[in-house]
């Protein structure tokens, strides 16, 4: 059993329309998933199932859309974040490695 929390305001996109994702996920996964009002998600399934999905709601809970964020179930994706305070303390140093990483 994994327990993931994401932000509340990501609740909704989790659940997507008409809960799109979850049953993507309870379909394709097969885990079963429960999401509480505080942020908290639930997996409960196969340990290889739980891994993927996990990396799915990680990925849902930091700003990708669902459909994006689906592709991580695939052997082929990954989902790495990366604090950005580990490379630059100063506000303008963060700034500039943003730019960096988007090309701006």
């Amino acid at each position: 059993m994994e327990l993931v929390k994401i932000p509340h305001e990501r609740i909704k996109a989790l659940r997507g329309d008409a809960d799109a994702t979850l049953q993507m996920l309870i379909f394709r996964m097969k885990v079963s998933m429960t999401v509480d009002e505080d942020g908290g998600v639930e997996l409960d399934g196969e340990p290889i199932d739980e891994f993927f999905a996990k990396e799915v709601v990680r990925a849902i809970g930091r700003g990708f859309e669902p459909r994006i964020a689906l592709k991580l179930m695939n052997d082929e994706y990954a989902f790495h974040l990366i604090d950005l305070r580990d490379f630059g303390t100063k506000p303008h140093h963060i700034a500039s490695i943003i730019g960096r990483v988007l090309g701006a």
